[in-house]
């Protein structure tokens, strides 16, 4: 760093002796703007706040002093370097965590549609289908329950995004609040109970949403008893209305496939016009949409497709339902990768601020 010339202790001593100013006056340091004999008197040196004692070694005063600017002047740099880098930490933090809150925020949406408005969803597609009047000769739609209940995939997932995202947003928004992070232990903190919500949405994706967990064989095992035992064709019951119902949306037949239906002997159906109830193998709502499309010919088709089995769907409903969430998990992982990314950002973050709290009280003792 380029340094302004300076004249010694002994120059100013005489300089001032020159000017006759009294020996117990405070000297200050003179720098010059020229060569460091040009003495003269119309401002051409200029003086700092920085004092003498005359009484001191002037040599080691001199050295000290040049140190003393360095060092500060070198501070100065460093502090200047470390706002501007803060400010682009800041800028990026922001976009950010404003970005994963907004996730979030249509993550706990999709939950609350899940959970509450599922069976709105479902009735208002069925309903806008363009053969909705054929499919209701066959399906009882007055009898709608409130909530379709079709195992408790729906419901569950539904709870599981609500909450762990409400909690993950109330986290990012402690993040986001520098007041709060006037305390220290707030930092560590959230951290922790946001590990705790990841950890919980990876059970709920991976451990839940297996074909060979617990709850799913208990699920499949219970819709499959209620078919042998309690579904019928043209029947108003909750059980037979709903499997109905969510076989026309999901175009689907059955638990986990078609044939479900094969040890079942009660089913029988008149579609409304016959006389007496004839058997059939399937429900007339398994039946390809493709049947119901041929107009006065509809009803005749899709007769022969329950009597026969042939165009009848061969997914079962809780296996399009279960394929379908969790198509929808693989993609959740994306964000639960992203949420697991920013913890370990502020873990760092809280290691800089140990570390810089440790420097700082190690300075001061």
């Amino acid at each position: 760093m380029h340094r302004r010339p300076r004249c010694s202790l002994e120059d100013s001593l005489d300089l001032r002796n020159a000017q006759g100013f009294p020996e117990h006056m405070e000297l200050y340091e003179v720098y010059g703007e020229g060569d460091r004999g040009d003495y003269t008197s119309r401002g051409s040196y200029r003086t700092r706040k920085r004092r003498f004692d005359i009484n001191v070694n002037a040599n080691s005063d001199d050295d000290s002093e040049d140190d003393d600017d360095i060092d500060a002047e070198e501070e100065v740099e460093v502090v200047f370097d470390i706002t501007k880098t803060t400010k682009y930490v800041d800028k990026f933090l922001f976009i950010w965590h404003t970005s994963l809150m907004l996730v979030c925020l249509f993550l706990l949406i999709v939950g609350i549609v899940l959970r509450f408005h599922f069976t709105t969803l479902v009735l208002s597609s069925v309903k806008a289908h363009p053969y909705f009047e054929e499919y209701e000769r066959f399906v009882a739609f007055n009898s709608a329950p409130r909530e379709l209940v079709f195992g408790d995939l729906t419901q569950t997932l539904g709870n599981a995004l609500i909450v762990l995202n409400g909690v993950h947003i109330l986290c990012i928004m402690m993040y986001m609040s520098f007041q709060i992070h006037k305390n220290h232990f707030t930092l560590p903190v959230v951290c922790i109970i946001s590990g705790v919500v990841v950890i919980m949405e990876i059970n709920a994706t991976n451990v839940y949403m297996s074909e060979t967990s617990a709850q799913s064989k208990e699920a499949k095992d219970n819709l499959e008893k209620n078919i042998r035992m309690i579904y019928n064709v043209e029947d108003s019951t909750v059980f037979s209305v709903t499997h109905d119902i969510i076989s026309v949306w999901g175009h689907c037949c059955g638990v986990t496939s078609m044939y479900d239906f094969q040890n079942h002997t009660g089913l029988k159906f008149s579609a409304k016009t016959d006389k007496e109830r004839k058997p059939i193998q399937y429900p007339p709502s398994c039946c390809n949409q493709t049947f119901f499309s041929l107009g006065d010919k509809a009803r005749d088709a899709v007769k022969n497709c329950a009597f026969s089995g042939e165009g009848v769907y061969s997914t079962g409903c809780y296996t399009m339902m279960f394929e379908w969430l969790s198509y929808y998990c693989i993609l959740y992982a994306t964000v639960i990768l992203w949420q697991l990314i920013d913890i370990l950002v502020h873990l760092i973050l809280y290691r800089k601020m140990v570390t810089l709290f440790r420097n700082y009280t190690g300075q001061n003792k």
